[in-house]
């Protein structure tokens, strides 16, 4: 039975992208017919390489965001360094697409990013970029790769989940197996009453 709807809504993330380009072109023909849209943490290097798919999620309308230039672990690098990662991506992206990111997602999570990597925030900020984190990892980059829709399940059935105050972030990869569940997830999202939103509405 579905749970009562709620004014909060889920965003439906996805990093790593552009690349595997079959498999965003699938999530991008899923996310269509589901009429829902979506925000692409984009990896510059990858945008550099694929112009083209990174075109083609803002044509249907996707949010693009920052995911660093090479999935490097930021703290590990210096600011300048740090700096680099964002900036050529900010114009990667936008050299393709035309966009300037508004947000920036690190690699290999953002949970520290208050606490402990102030030069991060400095550097996202010299560029306008507001920081991203997530509200549910759907574990699909473990192997198998695959959506994992049990743990989506257990986080939706138990106490109304309560990660963000106006929106609930599910984090995902540009993988085949997400591809392959996208459907799935989106039915169970809509099965426990909430609507789908981006970060702005």
């Amino acid at each position: 039975m579905p749970a009562p709807s709620t004014d909060r809504s889920v965003i439906l993330t996805f990093d790593d992208g552009p690349e595997h380009v079959d498999a965003l072109e699938s999530i991008v023909d899923t996310l269509d017919r589901e009429r829902v849209s979506a925000c692409f943490f984009l990896l510059g290097q990858g945008v550099d390489r694929h112009p083209d798919a990174a075109r083609l999620l803002a044509d249907h309308g996707h949010e693009l965001a920052n995911h660093g230039w090479s999935h490097a672990r930021m703290p590990t690098l210096s600011e300048p360094e740090m700096f680099d990662e964002l900036c050529r991506t900010q114009e990667a992206i936008h050299r393709a697409t035309g966009v300037t990111p508004r947000r920036f997602r690190p690699p290999y999570g953002a949970g520290w990013i208050n606490e402990k990597c102030p030069e991060l925030i400095r550097s996202a900020a010299r560029l306008d970029l507001r920081m991203a984190a997530w509200a549910l990892d759907t574990y699909d980059w473990r192997d198998p790769n695959g959506i994992r829709l049990d743990r989506v399940t257990a986080f939706f059935q138990g106490s109304q989940p309560s990660a963000c105050d106006d929106h609930l972030d599910l984090l995902m990869h540009v993988l085949h197996g997400t591809a392959r569940d996208l459907s799935q997830l989106v039915a169970l999202v809509r099965s426990r009453g909430f609507r789908f939103g981006g970060y702005d509405g």
